[in-house]
């Protein structure tokens, strides 16, 4: 017997509770049934790997074979060899992942950190303040450099600031800089919270003072610079696999 089933991910963020797999959606209504705006990087099948683009996702049980299953709908996967010599698409209609629920990164943390696992990043700011929460960065960061390598991770805006956690970043992967706009990052926050440094009255003042004090820091730790102005994440994902072949290619 299948049926749907409902699993602790939050939207707008990459979520790493399965083994080998990142999975982001970018929209998840309150019932927590289904999730729109899907992408999920799986590195489990070794010297590959799998970017997977879907319109819609469903968590489903099958309760017979105690399976727990990530089925897409309406997408594609986007595959690259470990060398970036071989790149293939293939779209489809429904697509099916197993999800192991029995391991997760973060469960290597001891039990002072289970408090804070609970807690949103603006709790983390008013209770113990910025310099408290980049420390939990960069802890985090050192934790996931030693078990993920050629991965992808979307880090937040403030991360790469922390000069200790350049190391990490490299050590991890390519870092790839998805440029934008202030205007940009403006509509797309609009009418979002959560975001501590963006809490005031002032927040557009704040978008532009940001990215003018990060964007030189950006720009020299990146591999690759894409400005994303008007793409599509579909678009995005190609041009990062085409940035990447160029560069392969580059370096022969």
């Amino acid at each position: 017997m299948t049926k749907n089933a409902t699993i602790a991910l939050k939207e707008k963020a990459f979520n790493i509770h399965f083994i080998g797999l990142l999975v982001y959606a970018d929209k998840i209504p309150a019932d927590g049934e289904y999730m729109e705006g899907v992408f999920v990087s799986d590195s489990r099948l070794r010297g590959e790997e799998n970017i997977i683009i879907a319109k819609k996702a469903f968590v489903v049980a099958d309760q017979e074979a105690m399976i727990v299953k990530l089925r897409m709908e309406d997408g594609s996967i986007h595959t690259v060899s470990q060398d970036l010599k071989n790149y293939r698409k293939i779209d489809f209609t429904t697509y099916d992942i197993n999800l192991h629920l029995g391991a997760t990164i973060l469960a290597k943390f001891t039990d002072k950190y289970k408090e804070i696992e609970e807690m949103t990043i603006s709790e983390i700011f008013e209770k113990n303040g910025e310099g408290y929460f980049r420390q939990l960065e960069t802890l985090i960061m050192e934790e996931i450099s030693n078990t993920m390598q050629d991965t992808v991770l979307s880090v937040g805006g403030g991360l790469p600031m922390t000069e200790k956690n350049h190391k990490y970043l490299k050590k991890i992967g390519k870092v790839i800089y998805l440029k934008v706009s202030e205007q940009t990052v403006i509509e797309r926050l609009k009418g979002e919270s959560g975001r501590p440094l963006l809490s005031g009255d002032d927040a557009t003042e704040m978008i532009y003072r940001l990215l003018s004090q990060r964007h030189p820091t950006y720009q020299m730790l990146a591999d690759v610079v894409i400005d994303t102005d008007d793409m599509q994440i579909e678009e995005v994902v190609d041009e990062i696999i085409r940035q990447n072949l160029l560069n392969e290619e580059g370096n022969r």
